[in-house]
């Protein structure tokens, strides 16, 4: 049976709520089960490359993981890099909550929900 992990999701408000996960779930699937507000319209269907064969496809569940739990994931891949590259606030701890599979070693991890403007962001004109 998958060890539980503790998560930590903040808001942009500040708000903290920490929550039970298991080692091999995503941090949307956590989110999901929790019922925190974290918006994944392709239902992180990029989890795997593998399956699906597209990978992510979306950047609207990402979220920021504290620093030192970044060799405690997943490694980011190329393609989720270049989504990523679609969002202006995205920096070194910027990951799509669909893709980041929790380890044991994730327990404690912190997860910062951005702040984004999901209404201008899809009706913007370039």
């Amino acid at each position: 049976m998958p060890k539980t992990i503790k998560i930590t999701y903040v808001n942009t408000s500040g708000d903290r709520v920490t929550v039970d996960g298991k080692a091999g779930q995503n941090l949307l699937q956590v989110a999901r089960d929790h019922n925190i507000d974290l918006y994944g319209p392709c239902n992180g269907g990029g989890q795997s490359v593998d399956d699906y064969g597209e990978g992510p496809c979306c950047t609207e569940c990402r979220v920021f993981i504290a620093k030192e739990f970044h060799d405690k994931v997943n490694p980011i891949n190329g393609e989720e890099i270049e989504i990523l590259d679609w969002c202006e606030d995205a920096d070194e701890n910027s990951r799509l909550a669909c893709q980041v599979v929790l380890s044991e070693d994730c327990d404690g991890m912190t997860v910062a929900l951005p702040v984004w403007d999901k209404e201008s962001y899809w009706n913007k004109t370039d």
